[in-house]
Parts: C-alpha cells; structure tokens; sequence
C-alpha cells in the first residue's frame, strides 16, 4: 500500500501570507477532549489560547517564550490545579505562558492507588512545522506536573492537523505486563483525523488538531498507556472559499486513504464506516465552498466551469463513501448512524471508497489549477495520488 504525499505549497503559501500581514498570529482553542491515558476515560476541557505564533517560512515558525510570573496571563491550567499560581511548575521551571492548553487531568487508579492532579505545561518556546503530507504540526515538549517536584515528567508530543493513531502501551510494546492498549474509547490502531480549512465559513481559517501518543512509563498513574486528544480551533487568518476547499480536499487526499482501505482490507467495517463518515462531514463543507466558487460574481467563466468539474467530483465522491457506508454496514433501509452492525462486501465497499478518493484527487487537482498560488505543487501531487489509489488493494 503506497500513498503519495500531498504537496504543501497551498499551506506554505497561506502562512507565509498571514506571518508577513500580522505580527503575530492566535490559534483559539476550543472546548476539546483528552482521552486517556488507558482506561481512564474521557476528559474535557474549555477554551485556551496559542498566543503569538510567528511565522517565518513555509508552515514553520516559532512560539516564543513568555513569562511574567504571578502577574496575569496565567495558563488556565495552572489555576485549575489549585495551587499557589506564580507561573512556575512545582521544580520550578517558568511556563511558557504563551501555550495555554488548558490541560488539566485528576486521575484514579484504582488498581494501583494512585491518583494524580495534574497540569501540563509548556516550558520553552516551540516550533511550528509542517509534515511530509503537508499538514500543520506543532511539536511540543512538555511537562506533566502533579503538584510534586519530585515526580514532575517530561514528555514530547506532536498535535497535527493531519492524521494520528492510537499506539499499543509502551509495557505490550516490552512485553511487559499490565499495559492498556487503548486510549479512553479508542483502542491502539484507532486513527484521529484532523482538519484544516474553513468550516464555519466566516472567512477565517479554523480545523481541528489531534494528537496520539504514549505517555512516560515513569509518568504517575499512566505509566506508558496511550493518550489522545482533540482540538477543535478557529484562527484570526483570513482564507478564501478556493483555498479553503483546496485545503481540506489535500487534507482528506493526504491522510484518509491508508487508514480506510486499510480497515477494509482488515476486516474491520465499522471502522471504515466510521471514517467514511468522518469523510462525508468533510465532503459537505468542500460542496459548500465550491459552490461559492461557481457562485462568486469575482470567478472568470473558465474558473467557473473548472469549478463545475471540481464540484461534480466532490459530489460524486460523497455518493461512493456513502454507498461504501451502506455496503459495510448492511443498513441501506435503516440508520445509518448505527455501527454496531456488521456485514455488507468489504470487496464492493473497497471499490466505492477507491472511487471516491480518485474522485477527491481528481477535485484537488482541477481546483490547483484553475486557482494555482505561487509555489503550489498540489496539482501535480492530487495526480499522483489519485493514480495510485488504483493500486491501494491490489
């Protein structure tokens, strides 16, 4: 199974655009949920801030360190753990209070006893980058602090607007005894999708950032179980409709193929169902955005009628997924939103989804070139994949 990357010149261009009109740029963070560690369950949170993100290059930058100590802004999730808040963790490292996360967990063993109030933090300033599929990732060095200098963890992870999958525990991958292979609902080999576009049509870019990891073996109470997170986020930089649905068309070409042929390809139909419906939530936005486009009064007759042929894949591409949907789950005459269900051709499935993402390759690329931006590649890389989608279950 081989997937071309997506290229990254749409993003790299969007940042650049918004690092060199802005001094600084905001990732809002909405209320979001941390799953995790093991078997602990679901944990939300509410909205925080990423303040002062500079961009400098192609989908990288910085997050410079800020502190002020007591002073406010303080990092939400320092005052949630109820201690004396001076912007320091508790061995004494200043936080970067730029990074407000909100992350802030009181876990329970009750297998081993332990129990844990704990607030992650950032400690230096950290870097924006982008990955080979051309997603948005920040790369974050942390610190899980309980409130005890002497058991403060260091742990390294990496929030994505791309894909990220549920690892097995550091203990299975040993073989050692007692690891728990799954975070909160989601079991190792469960694969988070984010997102990157403009999907509450307000002309500014928004998504949602995901992250699946391990924590520390030494980290108190989950000592090397799998954690994950989702990150919905709404931004202060301006997008417009065709680059809003060329983005979120790369996004769904770069990083949803693997994953659903390879659940198909296991057996396993209510997972790709499942990511086909993430798929399809993703597909009414694009047909919302380039409708705008054949709708706009600015568009040229020509961008128009390439606009038409994008809009034509995209709705046909919808049509596959959900025919795959109806195929795996057997519940073409009732709700479609039961996956408990299984049933259905995995091998007709295969073939509708294989459609379906040629049919978005195929979007991808119409759309790179009636609406090309300096630099961008995306055209040429929609072509490769799309091609060797074909290929994917063979």
């Amino acid at each position: 199974m081989r997937i071309t990357p997506v290229g990254i010149g749409a993003l790299a261009c969007t940042f650049l655009l918004a690092g060199q009109s802005a001094s600084a740029v905001t990732l809002s963070l909405k209320a979001g949920y941390f799953f995790g560690p093991g078997d602990q369950g679901i944990h939300s949170f509410n909205n925080a801030f990423v303040r002062n993100i500079q961009f400098t290059g192609p989908l990288s930058g910085t997050i410079p360190f800020f502190n002020n100590g007591a002073e406010p802004p303080n990092v939400s999730a320092e005052i949630l753990q109820g201690g004396v808040v001076d912007g320091f963790t508790s061995d004494g490292r200043a936080i970067n209070e730029n990074i407000d996360t909100g992350l802030h967990l009181r876990l329970a063993d009750s297998n081993t006893g332990e129990s844990a109030n704990l607030m992650v933090v950032a400690t230096g300033a950290e870097q924006v980058v982008n990955d080979e599929k051309g997603n948005l990732v920040f790369n974050t060095h942390v610190f899980a602090d309980p409130g005890i200098p002497s058991v403060v963890t260091p742990l390294n992870v990496s929030f994505t607007t791309g894909a990220a999958q549920v690892p097995l525990s550091l203990k299975t991958q040993k073989g050692l005894p007692g690891g728990i292979d799954m975070a909160g609902p989601y079991a190792a080999g469960f694969v988070l999708f984010g997102r990157i576009g403009d999907f509450d049509h307000d002309g500014l870019m928004d998504g949602e950032l995901v992250l699946a990891a391990n924590s520390p073996l030494e980290l108190i109470v989950a000592r090397g179980n799998p954690i994950a997170q989702r990150r919905p986020w709404v931004s202060d930089i301006p997008i417009n409709a065709p680059l809003s649905a060329e983005l979120n068309l790369a996004n769904m070409v770069g990083n949803f193929p693997a994953p659903l042929i390879g659940a198909i390809l296991q057996g396993q139909n209510t997972l790709a169902a499942e990511y086909a419906y993430d798929l399809t939530s993703r597909l009414n936005a694009a047909l919302f955005d380039v409708s705008s486009i054949v709708a706009s009064k600015d568009a040229t007759r020509a961008q128009k009628a390439k606009a038409r042929t994008a809009l034509w894949a995209v709705r046909v591409a919808r049509e596959s997924f959900e025919r795959g949907i109806d195929e795996l789950t057997n519940t073409r005459h009732a709700d479609k939103h039961d996956l408990r269900h299984g049933g259905g051709s995995p091998s007709e499935a295969a073939r509708s989804f294989k459609k379906g993402l040629k049919l978005l390759g195929y979007a991808l690329e119409t759309l790179a070139s009636v609406f090309p931006l300096p630099g961008s590649n995306m055209q040429q890389a929609a072509a490769k994949v799309s091609a060797n989608v074909a290929t994917m279950t063979e």
